[in-house]
């Protein structure tokens, strides 16, 4: 199938070439230009290369994080949650490649210490949840008598419920932040849901959004924590937003 992000991102170019009043950035649009192409060429390598791509975009997470090459802790983090997940999903398929299963061991346990030295609570969801999605897509679940399911589900919710309080616990200013951030986007959306208000809005119209929350929201206890964002740290809800239904 077609990746939905190169379809949107067409829309946005067709936007700038027409649109009077345009918030997008060419770096934007360059970037997706980007992720279409490496859709285009991980279509066509086969098993073995995409085993080495795996390990090499794990590497290049480690020599971001000792180069600092993120300016922002939380995509370093975004970016070696992803990594972690496919090394350690590679280390479990792989049996006969013996150097390939014990670089993914040694690259997970590192990538593991990155995690938590990035101190982004939403990578390590976003870790747990991959490493989750892929062992109850396994075929060994699979097999498992239903009660044995219903007991590991109601298991692993319960620990999620536990850990998401725990992680909001550690930094509960930044989780209120991610709350005011969510509350004035989503009214945002809710005044545009149609036709959205262009790639890059984000960043250009945050504040306005913010004012029109608090407009409407005077005694909200989230005013303390109102500054300047140009994400809304919830793609589902950054794509509502600039992209429209």
């Amino acid at each position: 199938g077609i990746p939905a992000e190169p379809l949107f991102r067409s829309r946005d170019l067709i936007r700038t070439l027409f649109s009077q009043t345009d918030y997008t950035e060419p770096l934007t649009l360059l970037k997706w230009i980007s992720v279409a192409a490496l859709y285009l060429i991980g279509r066509k390598v086969n098993k073995d290369s995409i085993n080495y791509l795996t390990l090499s975009l794990a590497l290049c997470g480690v020599v971001s994080f000792l180069f600092h090459l993120f300016l922002n802790s939380g995509h370093l983090g975004t970016y070696i949650s992803v990594c972690l997940t496919g090394c350690i999903c590679l280390f479990i398929e792989i049996k006969k490649q013996r150097i390939i299963r014990y670089a993914c061991l040694v690259v997970s346990l590192v990538l593991m210490a990155v995690l938590i030295v990035s101190h982004s609570r939403g990578a390590v969801l976003g870790a747990v949840a991959g490493i989750l999605y892929y062992a109850l897509s396994s075929s060994r679940y699979k097999s498992l008598k239903r009660p044995t399911k219903i007991i590991i589900t109601i298991s692993i919710l319960v620990m999620i419920l536990i850990g998401g309080v725990i992680l909001y616990k550690i930094r509960p200013e930044s989780a209120n932040v991610r709350l005011l951030i969510w509350s004035s986007s989503w009214k945002a959306f809710t005044e545009a849901p149609l036709f959205g208000y262009s790639s890059g809005s984000v960043q250009s119209l945050y504040m306005y959004w913010l004012a029109a929350f608090f407009e409407s929201h005077p005694l909200s206890s989230l005013a303390p924590y109102a500054t300047n964002h140009y994400q809304t740290f919830n793609e589902f809800l950054h794509l509502l937003c600039e992209q429209d239904l």
